[in-house]
């Protein structure tokens, strides 16, 4: 954890605030505790100016019911070391006057106190803020017990040569953002209304956020910076992007990526492409009890939980290169435990269940003829809702291609055919990386990640991991283990 920021994985989420969609639920306290308990150590603040209440938090030109800007630093000074002692970087799309900034700023210091981590300045006696330039991100090893401000400039520009200085000095403002509506790949930032912001407001933005104009202006401009891009935005530039540009880029600095304008219903997408680009900060939709969720819970379950994941060194390290030859995981499926606890899952009689397994990665893998495309199956099988007769026998193996197992994490579902429609039962989600060898019983999980089960039983489902060298990845019979674990507990490193 000594690295700097940039080349680690942060959890991170967006509108952190809302307990539901993006149009008509409501900001609470409790949605922003749910999300730092759970491990995210980014959190996404909207702020506007709420008259005579003060600074409020809301989803702009929506129907959301906000909450008070105050409520909402509070419950991250109380919850944000809870899960983690790392730093938690509070991100600010800021939509209030000058006069409002001022007031949240002063909250801030009041609230936060100590906790306020801004950079050293570089500068001597008068004007040294002007003369401030980032060339290295601190350790999140350095900033334990932190909260960190992150916003967008007065005037968020890309500039160069002569302008270097005055721009390091601009973008410690906190910012006055377009209103709601602005296109999603816009940064949302409005030209400055005069003046600028008072010391006690600039002195706690320590995290800039830039508009992006380019790979070679962001090189040239020589200082470190953050910036965001929607998921659609993000999939344009990598198409027309190399990937020594995109990885240059995230390894220097903060790359944000959040959900597009589309998803008003808090539905996420799938992290992998952003992650494979070294996105350090994914956003997604903690509210959203979905498959790319449980992604993201397992990627950041490993290194302690702590919400903070080293980047490969291929990320990270331009002499070093992307692995391109797969090994071959086998998966072998034997039956499952517990399945009383599915006993209603069909109406008219014993659910017709299998198990589904996918892979969530680099592209290479998720598309590799071994694994079909990304999601493979057991057979269907439904004998009776209860008793000896109710636990299900597949015996099945399945061989998967990884070449970035770092990247890469495994989903192991539960599901049951119904007729056109598959319904979920239940899940398990582990990053590859943390896989133990083995016989093991894997637990099965509820939408909000509870263990299934009731009082007699726990649903799990037995299965075997194994790495095969190539000469054994055929489909035979899966070849004998001298040294074969016997564990039937703990499916990964951290479990």
């Amino acid at each position: 954890m000594t690295d700097e920021l940039s080349h680690y994985f942060v959890n991170s989420s967006h509108n952190t605030y809302l307990d539901g969609g993006q149009l008509f639920s409501r900001s609470t306290s409790s949605a922003i505790a749910w999300a730092l308990e759970r491990g995210c150590r980014v959190v996404e603040l909207d702020c506007y100016d709420g008259g005579s209440k003060g600074p409020i938090i809301t989803h702009g030109g929506t129907a959301v019911r906000p909450m008070l800007f105050k409520d909402a630093i509070a419950v991250i000074n109380d919850r944000a070391h809870v899960a983690s002692e790392y730093p938690v970087i509070v991100t600010l799309e800021n939509h209030a006057s000058r006069e409002t900034r001022a007031v949240m700023a002063k909250i801030m210091r009041h609230t936060f106190g100590d906790k306020l981590w801004t950079p050293p300045s570089k500068g001597e006696g008068e004007g040294e803020e002007e003369s401030y330039v980032l060339d290295r991100w601190p350790s999140p090893a350095e900033l334990k017990g932190k909260v960190i401000i992150r916003d967008k400039s007065t005037k968020a520009t890309l500039s160069t040569g002569k302008n270097k200085l005055s721009v390091a000095n601009s973008v410690v403002n906190l910012s006055k953002s377009a209103p709601a509506g602005v296109p999603e790949d816009s940064d949302g930032t409005s030209e400055d209304d005069g003046g600028e912001d008072d010391e006690d407001i600039k002195a706690l933005v320590s995290l800039r956020n830039l508009k992006f104009h380019g790979f070679k202006e962001a090189k040239d401009l020589g200082t470190k910076f953050s910036c965001s891009w929607s998921e659609n935005k993000a999939k344009k530039l990598v198409e027309k992007s190399s990937q020594k540009d995109l990885l240059e880029f995230t390894k220097a600095h903060l790359l944000r990526t959040y959900p597009g304008g589309q998803r008003i219903m808090s539905n996420n997408y799938d992290p992998s492409d952003a992650w494979s680009i070294g996105a350090s900060l994914v956003a997604l939709n903690f509210q959203a009890q979905d498959r790319y969720m449980w992604v993201n819970q397992a990627k950041f379950a490993v290194n302690g939980g702590c919400g903070y994941v080293k980047k490969p060194d291929y990320l990270i390290n331009p002499s070093v290169q992307r692995p391109t030859k797969p090994r071959i995981l086998r998966i072998h499926v034997f039956c499952g435990l517990g399945w009383e606890n599915f006993k209603d899952a069909d109406f008219m009689s014993a659910p017709d269940t299998f198990m589904k397994i996918s892979l969530f990665g680099c592209v290479a893998d998720r598309l590799s003829a071994t694994s079909r495309g990304n999601s493979m199956r057991t057979s269907v099988y439904s004998k009776a809702r209860v008793g000896p007769c109710a636990q299900p026998i597949w015996n099945e193996h399945f061989d998967l291609e990884i070449r970035e197992p770092e990247l890469t994490v495994l989903q192991i579902q539960a599901m049951d055919k119904d007729g056109a429609r598959d319904e979920f039962l239940a899940h398990y989600d582990v990053a590859v990386s943390a896989l133990r060898e083995g016989v093991r019983i894997v637990p099965l999980l509820a939408r909000d990640d509870e263990y299934v089960h009731d009082s007699k039983s726990c649903a799990g489902v037995l299965c075997k991991f194994e790495w095969l060298d190539e000469k054994s990845s055929s489909n035979d019979a899966l070849p004998a283990r001298t040294n074969e674990s016997k564990e039937t507990t703990n499916i990964s490193e951290d479990a």
